[in-house]
């Protein structure tokens, strides 16, 4: 089987990170052949390279650009002949445009070659707020040129389905992670409670809540620690200043620990008793649930988005209101003053990470799709 990959970017987001760990177990697992056309260079790259992936850069052309420069659409066009030649050269099997991103390359691949297979991966939430005006040409292009849509959780899938997504064309496929032995070390602070919350800065993943809670636990737990772990976008580095403040003014600097991005993350969650991602806007599918998870923490994660597909309430964590300081202040609390009833929901997080969300699964379910998408009308 010869498989391409289109892919938006080559930094490490949360669908990069995903492909690499992907193509990764493929390549180790199977004998099926790889190429990968990326819009641009960077960290990912480099990895890839690591693994022999046959690699291209086929730059993008925002639609933008060409308005404002009617000229630009020169190079954007052999920007796709360019693409073209990579694929036609390689003969895939398939194509898998791994993020929507790559709706308008993918369109264009089927229309110029319309015999070939293509199907397309949603990370987010389909709808106008996400999106903007891409939303209309995205539904579109799903409904007519690709054979289907993978997306990351059943939340997504019936997002999708409201705007405008045939049924049909939908196929759910959790994200996998792979396996880490568990981590028997003995915690040496028997007098602290430690929380954890990784990732993007910006407001949606509400990390103001976090620390509104944290400062409301202070006085009854009096050795509480958080560490907040990660970078803030471009847009939301006036949130991320806002946090800083707000930890200076509320004298919480000994309890609030921002540490910004790092590689070392599993030594941070070796640290934690309890992992929470106090979200207000839905996370589609957020790994870092399952990463918590396989390091047998218990997780506290809010109503919206897949954590409900990930986290089950009252036996692996909490599943909480958004926006609610008040129940997450009083879940955090429980946990502290039950620390073997933590240790067993971790435990129990865990086992259900093996036995439900492994690379091994994700992997299989890819294949079998690719395998079942070829094969029709053969």
């Amino acid at each position: 089987m010869k498989i391409a990959y289109l892919l938006s970017s080559a930094q490490f987001a949360g669908a990069e990170t995903c492909f690499l760990r992907f193509i990764k177990k493929a390549k180790r697992d199977t004998n099926h052949k790889f190429l990968v056309v990326n819009v641009e260079e960077g960290p990912l790259n480099d990895e890839l390279r690591r693994l022999e992936i046959e690699l291209y850069i086929v730059r993008k052309t925002h639609v933008k650009q060409v308005w404002r420069n009617p000229l630009i659409i020169n190079k954007s066009i052999s920007n796709y002949i360019n693409l073209y030649n990579i694929i036609k050269n390689f003969r895939p099997d398939l194509i898998h445009a791994f993020t929507i991103h790559q709706y308008r390359r993918g369109a264009i691949l089927k229309t110029m070659l319309h015999k070939l297979k293509i199907i397309v991966t949603l990370h987010d939430d389909l709808t106008t707020q996400h999106f903007s005006y891409k939303h209309y040409p995205i539904v579109k292009s799903i409904n007519l040129f690709f054979d289907k849509l993978i997306v990351v959780s059943d939340d997504v899938k019936k997002i999708a389905v409201e705007n405008g997504v045939r049924g049909e064309k939908l196929i759910r496929i959790y994200n996998g992670l792979p396996y880490k032995p568990a981590d028997n070390k003995t915690k040496n602070r028997s007098h602290e409670f430690v929380i954890g919350c990784f990732g993007r800065i910006v407001k949606k993943k509400g990390q103001h809540i976090l620390i509104q809670a944290v400062e409301r636990l202070r006085m009854k737990i009096p050795f509480i620690k958080c560490y907040i772990i990660g970078s803030p976008l471009p847009s939301a580095t006036d949130y991320y200043d806002n946090l800083k403040n707000c930890v200076k003014e509320k004298n919480l600097n000994n309890n609030i620990i921002f540490i910004g991005w790092t590689d070392s993350i599993s030594m941070y969650y070796s640290l934690l008793d309890v992992y929470v991602l106090p979200s207000i806007y839905p996370d589609p599918f957020p790994t870092v649930n399952l990463e918590a998870m396989m390091f047998a923490l218990p997780v506290i994660a809010t109503d919206k988005g897949g954590s409900k597909e990930q986290v089950v309430h009252n036996k692996t964590g909490f599943i909480i209101k958004q926006d609610s300081v008040d129940e997450l202040a009083e879940k955090l609390l429980f946990l502290y003053e039950n620390p073997d009833q933590a240790a067993r929901m971790g435990q129990k997080g865990r086992r259900r990470v093996l036995q439900n969300f492994t690379m091994q699964q994700y992997v299989k379910n890819h294949f079998d799709l690719y395998e079942q998408i070829i094969t029709q009308n053969r």
